[in-house]
């Protein structure tokens, strides 16, 4: 494909995105048939992920971007979006797409226009463009304002609060230490940092619903268990609980957990760039035997393996993953999945 083309083609797919935001609030609902409008996000069951109830995979009907805080997944626009849900590639999305807003915009769409047509359509992609660009600028400034006062509010609860207590049940049923969180009444609190700010906090509740606080920041945070000195080898992984069982597995190791599979990536350049000298970095993986993703359009098995393989290629890291005893069941996936199932097996023996 020409170079010509192919920029063609990413123009027709932003003009797809654009026209589809302005159809959002019957559109989105349609591509996520679960899902309930709140505050102006639209919350729904992630249809990649099996969920049973809402919960962390919502769409922001004015801007199009669309979030999955537990897995990871997400987007900037409706077209991405689309391409998730129906697992194919962007570029098919928008094709789809385009025939359902009718438009007529690709190079091999089945219907030509008429001159009076084109005009009309050309005038609305034209508004459809400016009113995208202008909800965008106004959800930045509003994000950037809103993560501004989230981070003010993280850092006052995190104060506010006191040391957990070992018998939280979210740590008696993960079998792991309180050391490093913090307790509000019945919620767990985890201090999630970026480039050594803390700015935001993970809340996790009796039976085990992890929450962020509303508007804060994720991308690019980690929850650090331990600090490392000069020549110590530093873990990464994703989940704290995962955290707590590698640490404990290699002799209280530092770990820096970065809450899930695309963060990884973020978090693991940031440590490179500011401690890839003076540490050994190790990817401690999940290992999710069951699970199967899409990415544009490609069904990945085990993404807990591809994502951090991929980013381990990125930086020549080592990886580590579970060792899992024969007997051990498929739906285990993680280092804590691992720890807790041994300690109710095979009692106190070591991973």
């Amino acid at each position: 494909m020409s170079l010509d083309r192919v920029n063609r083609k990413i123009e027709a797919i932003r003009q797809v995105a654009a026209v589809a935001l302005s159809a959002a609030n019957w559109l989105v609902p349609e591509l996520l048939p679960e899902g309930r409008l709140r505050s102006g996000r639209y919350w729904a069951i992630n249809p990649n992920r099996g969920d049973r109830k809402l919960g962390s995979f919502y769409v922001t009907i004015d801007t199009g971007a669309w979030r999955d805080w537990a897995s990871g997944d997400g987007g900037r626009d409706l077209v991405s979006l689309a391409a998730f849900v129906w697992h194919v590639k962007q570029s098919e999305a928008a094709e789809q797409l385009a025939s359902r807003l009718g438009l007529s915009v690709f190079d091999d769409s089945p219907r030509p226009l008429s001159e009076v047509a084109r005009q009309k359509q050309a005038e609305r992609i034209k508004q459809a463009l400016l009113d995208a660009e202008a909800k965008q600028k106004k959800a930045e400034a509003d994000r950037a304002r809103g993560a501004a006062k989230a981070k003010i509010y993280a850092q006052k609860i995190w104060k506010a609060s006191s040391p957990a207590t070992a018998d939280h049940p979210y740590l008696a049923k993960k079998r792991v230490s309180a050391e490093g969180a913090r307790q509000k009444g019945k919620i767990l609190l985890l201090p999630v940092y970026r480039k050594g700010e803390l700015i935001n906090i993970q809340r996790i509740f009796p039976d085990g619903t992890k929450i962020f606080l509303r508007h804060a920041e994720i991308l690019g945070g980690y929850i650090p268990i331990g600090i490392p000195k000069s020549g110590d080898t530093l873990f990464i992984c994703e989940g704290w609980a995962t955290g707590k069982s590698v640490s404990e597995l290699y002799g209280d190791a530092c770990v820096v957990c970065a809450l899930n599979t695309v963060n990884l990536e973020h978090v693991t350049d940031y440590l490179v760039e500011r401690f890839g000298e003076s540490l050994d970095l190790v990817i401690a993986r999940d290992d999710d035997r069951k699970t199967s993703i899409a990415i544009d359009g490609e069904t990945v098995d085990n993404p807990g393996r591809y994502f951090a393989e991929k980013v381990a290629d990125k930086h020549h890291l080592r990886v580590i993953a579970p060792k899992w005893p024969a007997n051990a069941p498929l739906d285990l996936s993680d280092f804590n999945d691992l720890q807790v199932w041994q300690k109710e097996n095979l009692g106190d023996r070591s991973l």
